[in-house]
């Protein structure tokens, strides 16, 4: 589940090391540049993270000069990064200004007040596959399968606690998949079976998923429903090619969904061994430490040439949270986000 937020936050301006006209403002784990003097009288304003994409209006007109477009991005401001954008409250006027004051005694100085992106007509940015993914949508199978979205761990990396076990993996850059027994499709689709499909490429291609789908059709017993396996397919898909030829891809599954639930890692993970299916890379096991989360988001990807896009993040013991179920993060490379066409 993600509930795509942008926030109403607290502004409290810090020194920018290498510049007197520029401050720094932290929101969660993130850093943010502003011009000093445009900031000074501000008490709040509105927060947007990187890979969001702003509405087409005056407010945002100038973002166009500035190369990036309506899409945030991560930018190096006299050698301080900044990740995200904070616009003045006037910038979205449908903000009922009033009723958020009032609630600002119990939001901490650096954090914020979340408000439903799509109210305001911020939108996740969607990367466009490169290369042409094929199949029509279809009907898929009676069976729920949850759509795979993760949160950020700059917004929620309290629900991680010092200490227990967790695993991190690298989060490759390409198309999210799920394949079922007789179903591929993508993050919110399945696809019909054509030529030039790439869920479909992968999934016959992928000769371990599919075994493990056909072992895991639903019966008439209460006790095997359907299951799906997860994962991602990447090479020549997305800007990041993984050192793979014109039209190649590959799959690397990342989740197992059966009997209507996420596995537990060390069951992903011998599922997988039994039937030889290829895993995202894991990077570490053991004890939480926020630190080195964010030292593993950056550096070479483990599996190609070219930087990593970043890591997930998750227990090792499956466990929800209230308001964002699964408990499951993402640090998306700073890196990355800079580079991002």
């Amino acid at each position: 589940m993600s509930t795509h937020n942008i926030f109403f936050v607290p502004v409290k301006l810090e020194k920018h090391p290498n510049a007197d006209t520029l401050s720094v403002v932290r929101v969660f784990g993130w850093n943010v540049v502003v011009k000093t003097s445009e900031w000074a009288s501000r008490e709040h304003g509105i927060y947007i993270p990187p890979d969001y994409v702003v509405p087409d209006t005056e407010s945002f007109a100038w973002l166009n000069g500035h190369g990036s477009g309506r899409r945030i991005r991560v930018r190096r401001f006299r050698g301080e990064m900044s990740q995200g954008l904070l616009v003045p409250l006037e910038s979205f006027p449908d903000v009922d200004t009033m009723k958020l004051v009032g609630n600002i005694g119990k939001v901490p100085v650096g954090e914020g007040m979340p408000l439903d992106a799509e109210l305001y007509s911020v939108k996740r940015y969607e990367a466009v596959n490169k290369f042409i993914t094929g199949g029509e949508a279809v009907s898929g199978p009676n069976e729920w399968c949850p759509v795979y979205d993760i949160e950020s761990w700059y917004q929620h990396s309290k629900l991680l606690v010092p200490g227990e076990e967790v695993v991190i993996t690298e989060k490759i850059h390409g198309a999210n998949a799920r394949f079922t027994s007789g179903f591929c499709g993508s993050r919110r689709e399945w696809k019909s079976n054509e030529e030039g499909s790439i869920y479909w490429k992968a999934y016959n291609e992928t000769q371990g998923a599919k075994s493990w789908c056909e072992c895991h059709e639903p019966t008439q017993s209460p006790y095997f429903s359907r299951g799906f396996v997860y994962g991602e397919i990447y090479g020549w898909v997305q800007d990041l090619r993984y050192d793979m030829d014109r039209g190649q891809v590959k799959f690397a599954a990342f989740d197992i969904f059966d009997n209507g639930r996420f596995v537990d890692y060390d069951v992903f993970q011998n599922q997988c061994r039994i039937f030889k299916i290829p895993m995202v890379p894991e990077l570490y096991r053991g004890p939480y430490d926020p630190a080195q989360a964010v030292a593993l988001a950056s550096g070479q990807s483990t599996i190609a040439s070219h930087i990593r896009e970043g890591v997930v993040i998750r227990p090792v013991q499956e466990r929800q949270d209230s308001k964002i179920g699964r408990v499951i993060l993402k640090i998306v490379s700073n890196e990355y986000l800079e580079k991002a066409q």
